[in-house]
């Protein structure tokens, strides 16, 4: 998946593998051996690349079929997320201070 879009994105912008290369900082084999398959771009590679091509990393991956990441702007629902994600955050926190205090370590069998 990930060879096939990245040379869909290269050839649409008509640039050559050698110029990609260049641009992101590898050689012209590698990104012949990312489209082909043979290597996985490394997490930075994969950063480049999707900022060359204003595209997003799930899309390079084949996690998404939509390039571009859609932004929620929707204050009301910004809100609800944030209290949300504050939510998990307090709950994480109660359970690691539960496991602390009952000294609950991985290496503990199990109850």
């Amino acid at each position: 998946m990930i060879g096939k879009r990245l040379k869909k994105l290269r050839t649409d912008k008509n640039i050559t593998q050698r110029e990609l290369g260049e641009i992101i900082g590898v050689t012209t084999s590698m990104i012949g051996m990312y489209e082909t398959g043979a290597r996985k771009p490394s997490f930075e590679v994969l950063q480049k690349l999707a900022d060359h091509f204003g595209v997003t990393s799930d899309y390079i991956l084949g996690f998404s079929d939509d390039p571009k990441l859609r932004q929620i702007t929707d204050p009301a629902l910004l809100k609800e997320i944030e209290e949300a994600k504050k939510m998990i955050e307090e709950a994480s926190e109660r359970i690691y201070k539960i496991l602390e205090k009952h000294a609950i370590k991985q290496d503990d069998p199990p109850i």
